[in-house]
């Protein structure tokens, strides 16, 4: 007696995968670029904090802001290739762990 077979569910394991070569100056952007916007979210970061606790904030393309209460919409309203190098907090005071080492 054979035993039955399931159906696949969920995407096929090479979705993710690239169909063509990649573009390594498009990469080395991609990183520069997110590296950018983190550090430009870590800039405003206190004041951004002060005006609007408790939101989330994203930093996409090139150094554009948006904040509001639902993270998921948000972002679902930001172009793909600028959520590529996006940098999304929420704005909140960071919980400090303690170290182990002291």
């Amino acid at each position: 007696m054979a035993t039955p077979t399931r159906k696949p569910r969920g995407l096929p394991l090479d979705a993710f995968l690239h169909d063509g070569p990649v573009d390594h100056a498009d990469r080395e952007w991609l990183f520069r670029q997110g590296a950018r916007n983190r550090e430009y979210f870590w800039e405003r970061r206190d004041e951004l904090i002060r005006d609007h606790r408790g939101k989330w904030v994203t930093v996409y393309g090139d150094c554009q802001l948006v904040i509001g209460a639902d993270r998921a919409e948000m972002r679902r309203n930001i172009p793909l290739d600028d959520l590529r190098v996006a940098y999304t907090e929420l704005l909140d005071d960071l919980v400090e762990c303690p170290s182990i080492f002291s």
